[in-house]
């Protein structure tokens, strides 16, 4: 019953912040259906603030935004708010290309493989090599090896992060 009522008030705020120009409240609650978090419903913390490794909500950047719609991956109508995990400037990352797999490494720990294609077969944007995200900008991190996430997109702006999330109820 208290999972109903929870799940039932976070769709409420969810609905009712999808729409920030019309709303004069804050969103409160991020529900993620993709492969990069589990599946769910995530609260938002009040603050940009972050330690590498926290989850934020982010509006991505214009290009990643309009890449992801060419793709046909964002439902016509919905928002374009990605959740993430975040790591800051003292993050050392790398894609590089292996034998069999490409790896995706993150200060010096595997973070799983780099795709070439996305689930249709088309190609995904690559950059191979040892990076350092800059000053005033975060890596954005999923879990699952088909989050659309750093691996393809580099480095976003810190001031795209709307909040900092906590997952509610996931599966």
């Amino acid at each position: 019953m208290i999972y109903c009522l929870t799940a039932l008030a976070a769709g409420g705020f969810y609905f009712c912040s999808l729409h920030p120009e019309k709303n004069p409240f804050p969103r409160l609650v991020f529900i993620n259906t993709t492969h990069s978090l589990p599946d769910g419903i995530y609260v938002a913390i009040p603050g940009k603030d972050f330690r590498n490794g926290d989850t934020v909500a982010y509006l991505p950047p214009d290009a990643v935004q309009e890449f992801v719609s060419a793709r046909g991956w964002n439902p016509e109508g919905s928002g374009m708010t990605f959740v993430k995990h975040a790591y800051g400037p003292s993050t050392q990352y790398a894609a590089r290309p292996g034998e069999d797999l490409q790896s995706f490494i993150v200060d010096y720990q595997a973070s799983g493989p780099v795709s070439t294609t996305d689930g249709k077969g088309l190609p995904l944007p690559q950059h191979y090599g040892w990076f350092s995200v800059p000053e005033g900008e975060f890596l954005p991190v999923g879990t699952d090896a088909h989050s659309f996430d750093g691996r393809y997109t580099g480095t976003v702006p810190q001031d795209r992060i709307l909040c900092r999330v906590v997952p509610l109820l996931t599966e």
